[in-house]
């Protein structure tokens, strides 16, 4: 007997004064409707959310050729199943959203100071596009854009969930759209993936095998990162010949593949050291760098400064020269000087990216070593537990004489 079950997706974003009050009242309903799920509260609005689109007009706006798509999820997710053209953000937690929309749009990081009301990089007649699973990270994303600066910003009404159901063939969604429950991936008209009778854009594999590249988009709950427990893609022939059963590695995190290990029980304590001591170098190549970051960052303020105060200077001087007979003569070397000078020089927004950007990378080395040093930490104390069982080893073993070790005047006989 097998039971038939729907899933229901909702949400909505209104500011909610007290969250247990409701949380009470919603967890009776669905007791009384024997729902099974999570319903996630909190106290947040939302306001000015970009514009909401149905699947029909998201479709024929991919067509503009004015817009651009943007994926509002992880790499993961993106991974199995995307629109075409849409451009992956690269995130591979929700965090990180909004740092990686600075960065791929250019936009200048927040200040506390008075606002200049500057252009946005991106030309303001440029539409943006954008979709998640099923809406709720596009009320989000669309809101901090539009505060940012940005008006024509649309997204997918009910996310990629509510666009397959529009369009069984998949449309112009290619793979499969990836899902947090045990059906992990769904393909056409809500069909588990692998199950579609005809190949369609939906049941098309557009992943990947992280190890051997080959077409591959099955995921499975015990092939996950083990350093940040992401699901990987690992074909079954490369499961089989892991060197390190059990072990993977996504992407972030290759370079850590046979150095930091989960399983450490039957590990020598050779092997222990050696995976140790090839931590510690890591960790001392990822200080160097984060050090390096931060001149570079500290550089291009500097740089931003100079140039600042020399075009205020120039500008200064061009207000007191006289309009008389050497205004022509001023005019042609602003022309030359304009030609000459570093076109960086007037763009605030770029140096302001890149201090973005390296900040973006030094946070990120700075998850990266905690991660590290807590490896450290556990292969230190589990070389410890086996240094001192094997010296009360050596203790507990009787010392046997040597028969020709000489004792006193004499030799033990044997």
């Amino acid at each position: 007997f097998e039971m038939e079950y729907k899933v229901i997706l909702f949400y909505r974003y209104v500011a909610i004064d007290q969250p247990e009050v409701l949380e009470n009242s919603l967890r009776a309903k669905c007791e009384e409707l024997s729902l099974l799920g999570r319903i996630l509260l909190a106290t947040e609005g939302i306001n000015e959310t970009g514009k909401h689109l149905t699947a029909e007009e998201f479709h024929r706006g991919l067509d503009d050729p004015n817009c651009v798509l943007l994926d509002i999820r992880n790499h993961f997710e993106y991974d199995i199943g995307h629109f075409e053209n849409a451009v992956n953000i690269g995130t591979y937690t929700y965090a990180e959203t909004f740092d990686k929309l600075d960065s791929l749009l250019s936009i200048p990081p927040a200040t506390t100071q008075a606002p200049t009301e500057p252009e946005p990089p991106v030309p303001a007649d440029k539409k943006i596009f954008m979709y998640c699973t099923g809406g709720v990270r596009c009320e989000k994303a669309s809101a901090y854009l539009r505060n940012r600066g940005f008006e024509n910003v649309y997204h997918l009404q009910g996310g990629i969930h509510r666009y397959l159901q529009a369009y069984p063939d998949g449309g112009k969604f290619e793979g499969k759209n990836f899902v947090f429950d045990s059906r992990v991936a769904m393909g056409p008209d809500g069909e588990v993936a692998g199950t579609a009778a005809t190949t369609t854009n939906a049941t098309k594999v557009v992943g990947h095998c992280i190890d051997c590249n080959c077409n591959f988009d099955r995921y499975s709950g015990n092939i996950v990162c083990t350093v940040c427990r992401q699901p990987v893609l690992v074909c079954d022939e490369c499961v089989r010949s892991n060197p390190f059963p059990n072990e993977y590695y996504c992407i972030r995190h290759r370079d850590l593949k046979g150095i930091y290990l989960t399983i450490l029980d039957n590990k020598s304590i050779e092997e222990l050291r050696h995976q140790r001591d090839a931590l510690r170098q890591l960790l001392d190549l990822s200080l160097a760098l984060a050090n390096e970051k931060k001149s570079e960052k500290i550089r291009l303020r500097i740089e931003r400064s100079r140039r600042r105060h020399e075009q205020e200077m120039n500008k200064r001087q061009r207000t007191e020269a006289s309009v008389t007979e050497e205004s022509n003569a001023v005019e042609e070397q602003e022309a030359r000087v304009s030609i000459d000078e570093d076109p960086r020089d007037d763009v605030d927004a770029e140096d302001a990216t890149n201090d973005q950007a390296a900040l973006s990378l030094i946070n990120e080395g700075k998850h990266r070593r905690k991660t590290i040093r807590k490896q450290i930490d556990r292969l230190n104390e589990k070389i410890d537990v086996l240094e001192s069982l094997h010296a009360r080893k050596l203790l507990e073993e009787p010392v046997l004489p040597n028969p020709k070790a000489r004792c006193g005047y004499g030799f033990w006989e044997s």
